[in-house]
Parts: C-alpha cells; sequence; structure tokens
C-alpha cells in the first residue's frame, strides 16, 4: 500500500520546518515584553509569510483521498492503556479536592454564599448574581449542602466531575467526525491540558459549557450522518432537546445553538436531504427544553448584565473596542497583552507556545482539504465562537 502524503519522509521535513518557526514565534510573542511593532514583525515574518507561502504551494486533493484527521495514525490501544489513562485523568481531579487550593476565588466565595442560602430555603430561582447566571453551579452546590458534605466539597466536587466527564463527551463527540486516533488526540487534550484541568478546580458556571458543547457535538455528528427516516426523526428530537439545555449553563451558550440550528436548516431545509419534519422536531425539542429558561425571562428578567458589558452599551467610546478586539483574538495564543483581563492566562495564552504551534500546524495540514464542508464548517465555528467575547466591552476568559 502507497505511503500516504502525509506520513512522506519530504513531508515530514516540511511541516518539521514550519514546526519549528511557529514554536519559536510564539514562545517570543508569549513570553518576552516586546514593543507592539516588533510583535507585529515576529506575527508577520513567523506566521502571515508561512501561511501565505503553505498556501500557495498546497493543492486542494481529491475527493477520495482521505484527509488526515480519518485516518488511524496507530493501532488499538491496549484496554490497560486506556483504563490508565482514565485512572489518570480520575486522579488530577480529584486530587487534595478540598486542599490544593487554600481559599475559594472571590466569585467562588459569592457562589458558595448563595448555595448556602439557597440549601436552607430552596426557591426555583433560574438566574443568580448581578451576572443574571444559569442555576446548576449553585443548584449543584445547595443539593451538596443539603446531603451535609463540607463546603469546599461542594464548591469543587461538581466542577471535577463534570470536567472529567467532559474527557469522556470529548471523546465520543470527536469519534462522529474523526478516527479513533484522532478522537484520543481529543480526549488526551481535554485530560491532560492545563486549563480543561483547572476548570475541573473551579467553581464557576462556566465550567458546565465544554461538556454542553461536546453533547451538542456529539449528536450534531449522529444527527448529520445519512440514515433511515425514522432514526433521523429521533436524532433530530434528541439534537433539539440537547441544544436548548444549553440555555442552563453559561451566558455565550447562544452562538453555539446558534450555529447548530444553522447546520439543522442547511441540512433539513436547503439540502437534497430535506427533511421538514425533522425540523419541525428539532424545532418542538428545543422549544421545549428552553422552556424553563424562558419561563425565567418572562418572570424574573434577563438581559441587564448582557446590555451592561455589551460593547454598545456607552459606557466607553468605540475606539475602546478596538483593543479589546485585538486582545480577544490573541488571548487564545499569546495572551491578552491585558492586565486587567479576567480568567485569562498571566503570560502566553489558553494554548501554551507548544500547543500554538501544534494548533498552526494542525490549519497546515487541512489547507489541501479546506473545500471539504467539514473544514468549512469548522472555519465558520471558529468566527462564530470568538462572538461574545468581540461584542462586549472589556476582556473575560469565559467568553
Amino acid at each position: 500500500m502507497a505511503i500516504p502524503l502525509s506520513f512522506s519522509y519530504e513531508h515530514k521535513i516540511n511541516r518539521f520546518i514550519y514546526f519549528f518557526v511557529f514554536f519559536v514565534t510564539n514562545g517570543l510573542l508569549s513570553f518576552l515584553d516586546l514593543p507592539t511593532f516588533i510583535q507585529l514583525g515576529l506575527g508577520f515574518v513567523g506566521l502571515v509569510l508561512p501561511f501565505y507561502f503553505a498556501f500557495r504551494t498546497s493543492k486542494t486533493v481529491s475527493a477520495g483521498q482521505p484527509p488526515i484527521y480519518s485516518q488511524e495514525l496507530f493501532g488499538n490501544f491496549p484496554v490497560i492503556l486506556l483504563v490508565l489513562f482514565f485512572s489518570f485523568c480520575v486522579f488530577l481531579r480529584f486530587y487534595k479536592l478540598e486542599s490544593l487550593f487554600v481559599w475559594p476565588t472571590g466569585d467562588e466565595g459569592w457562589f458558595g454564599t448563595m448555595a448556602i442560602e439557597l440549601s436552607q430555603h430552596w426557591v426555583w430561582k433560574f438566574f443568580y448574581s448581578s451576572g443574571q447566571l444559569p442555576p446548576l453551579s449553585t443548584w449543584a452546590a445547595a443539593g451538596l449542602l443539603k446531603l451535609g458534605y463540607s463546603p469546599l466539597f461542594c464548591l469543587w466536587f461538581p466542577s471535577a466531575f463534570i470536567s472529567l466527564m467532559t474527557v469522556v463527551a470529548g471523546y465520543f463527540a470527536s469519534r462522529q467526525f474523526f478516527s479513533k486516533s484522532f478522537s484520543l488526540v481529543v480526549a488526551g487534550l481535554l485530560g491532560f491540558s492545563f486549563w480543561p484541568l483547572f476548570l475541573g478546580r473551579l467553581c464557576q458556571p462556566g465550567t458546565w459549557l465544554p461538556l454542553w458543547e461536546c453533547g451538542c457535538f456529539l449528536f450534531l455528528g449522529r444527527f448529520l450522518k445519512p440514515d433511515s427516516t425514522k432514526n433521523q426523526m429521533k436524532e433530530a428530537s434528541l439534537l433539539g432537546f440537547v441544544t436548548g439545555l444549553g440555555s442552563w449553563t453559561f451566558t455565550s451558550w447562544p452562538v453555539v445553538a446558534f450555529l447548530v440550528i444553522l447546520t439543522v436548516i442547511k441540512k433539513n431545509l436547503f439540502s437534497a436531504e430535506k427533511n421538514i419534519k425533522a425540523f419541525l422536531l428539532f424545532s418542538f425539542f428545543l422549544a421545549l427544553s428552553l422552556g424553563p429558561f424562558l419561563m425565567a425571562i418572562a418572570s424574573e428578567g434577563f438581559g441587564d448584565h448582557a446590555s451592561s458589558v455589551a460593547a454598545w452599551s456607552g459606557w466607553f467610546p468605540w475606539r475602546h473596542q478596538i483593543p479589546v478586539v485585538i486582545h480577544y483574538l490573541t488571548s487564545p495564543f499569546w495572551g491578552t497583552f491585558d492586565k486587567s483581563a479576567a480568567y485569562t492566562p498571566p503570560f502566553w495564552g489558553f494554548l501554551n507556545p507548544l500547543l500554538c504551534s501544534f494548533f498552526f500546524l494542525g490549519l497546515l495540514e487541512i489547507l489541501p482539504y479546506r473545500r471539504a464542508p467539514l473544514i468549512r464548517w469548522f472555519f465558520y465555528a471558529l468566527l462564530v465562537f470568538f462572538l461574545p467575547g468581540l461584542l462586549t466591552m472589556n476582556i473575560e476568559g469565559f467568553r
């Protein structure tokens, strides 16, 4: 069998050179406090030019050639390795659960106070705090308090458990689109990268969002697979219900739901596989799971916090928004360059220089497949997921 282009010696040398350039550039941008004109120069030489050369030299591949993310890069993992993998994920999240951090953060203290009050006098309220946040974090902590567990355990156990379930859900969501090998890499990143681990140690509503997102992508992948009409009805119903559950997680959930809804509309109303009944079922179960959120809006009110932090709130002139947008775009890779940003790394981005370099290398790897529907959908999703941050007046990592 012929060796795929992705594994040829020339290809490996080519990608190693690109990776080295990316790694040096990302390291310099992440760790050194350089003048802006030098940062721009490094970005142009170390990132823009390599991508330009790669784009000019890459050719779109034929439809029959499988992309690297659908190829198996290694054989089946022994069961013992998978057990060790999961066990280590559990250990990292639950080791010294109540004593790893000396004391809760300010936001965690606020959630703890609300949970204590709720555990003593339970009220079915949906929005909490001045940020009008969904109830899951507060309800989970309050429920554990009512069962008699210690306050710190009640704060941090739900996040640790949710973080662990995100690893599992992330693997199965990836399997809907990628090979087993690639899905294991995704699970490894969710299991052992710093920020997924940190979310597992933090009582904050945003920790519930990745699990729900993985659930959406899992059921979206099942829905998109060609199948019998009966199965598509079932998958449309499940996808609609899971999509609406995002309203229970964190304020930025609508952008993910928006992307899922657009994908369903494209498939069921504007494609050769048109299925109006499936779309109606999706819409019905979406509305059903959105019911508590919509009723809470009617009874408790909603939108004051969102409107107060929006870019058009009037607190700052429009020119203030330019650095905010730039810092949000740089935050995944090299940091925000803004000391006042909340829930962001003190240096480098959410991806450290090593992972950032692999991310850019991955973009190079999918360039030849840029016309594939999945790759185009990926780039659209990347733009949409930035919107909650780009449309607000300050920087907050959970957006």
